[in-house]
């Protein structure tokens, strides 16, 4: 190269790359510990064992996420940490919901083929509807609403957990459920990156395996219990609340900028 001319060196990607997975195996490693802690019966062997496995997975999150991120701080960081929550919410509940119907309520797999089908095609029509929205209504209140939404629709399939409420209605709030999925993800694919793939991924596998500790610790006689699937659905609820909340910190998208062509 001529004289003078400088060069970023080129090992120094590999370090970086090297810390990324020593960080990615502290947050495996760290969430294992927590869930095997809830588990444990003893009391001082679970919090030691939950609180070591949380903290290893904290002190990796923070180098693996934006600067931020935990605390929902406005842009990005907040936009990753409502999605991973609205996560959570999601696919803690929909895991558990096919044993709700049919061990619970003893219903039939067309209900809870139904059930998914519907949601899954609910999900891409509130995306339709947050693209014909785009422009006319400030993303903040879009994303706001839908998650407002799921909540209530998370309310709405925990009633079908009592006896007096018919199995179909979860095809109609879960449907509903859905459709606040497709709204609140829609729109923030261009700010889909490594490190909010990373958080969904996390927010899914902690809501499936808290969910199926409740399950354990409260069935009877290895029936899964009412009791249960009710502390999953709160969880659930009140994380989409706290999505809700936070996303008042969610960035608008910025303007596209479309410069007229020059003769």
């Amino acid at each position: 190269p001529p004289p003078g001319t400088k060069h970023a060196p080129a090992e120094s990607t590999e370090p970086r790359s090297q810390s990324s997975i020593r960080d990615a195996f502290f947050l495996v490693a760290g969430v294992s510990l927590s869930l095997v802690g809830v588990r444990i019966s003893q009391l001082v062997g679970a919090l030691l064992v939950g609180f070591c496995g949380a903290g290893i997975a904290l002190y990796a999150l923070r180098r693996l996420l934006p600067p931020g991120t935990l605390l929902a701080r406005r842009g990005l960081p907040a936009s990753i940490f409502v999605l991973a929550l609205a996560h959570f919410s999601f696919f803690a509940v929909e895991a558990f919901l096919p044993l709700a119907l049919t061990e619970v309520r003893k219903a039939g797999t067309g209900i809870v083929a139904a059930c998914l089908t519907a949601a899954t095609l609910a999900w891409t029509a509130g995306s339709w509807l947050e693209a014909r929205a785009a422009g006319r209504v400030p993303r903040r209140t879009v994303l706001m609403s839908g998650l407002l939404v799921l909540a209530l629709g998370i309310v709405a399939t925990s009633l079908v957990l009592l006896p007096s409420v018919p199995t179909y209605w979860a095809v109609v709030s879960w449907c509903v459920v859905g459709i606040s999925m497709g709204v609140a993800w829609s729109g923030r694919e261009g700010e889909i990156t490594a490190q909010m793939k990373v958080a969904n991924a996390l927010a899914v596998v902690v809501g499936t395996g808290v969910g199926g500790d409740l399950l354990t610790r409260w069935s009877t006689d290895g029936q899964p219990s009412t009791l249960g699937l009710w502390g999953v659905d709160i969880a659930a609820i009140v994380a989409a609340v706290l999505c809700a909340v936070a996303s008042r910190r969610v960035s608008e998208p910025a303007p596209v900028r479309v410069d007229s062509a020059v003769p």
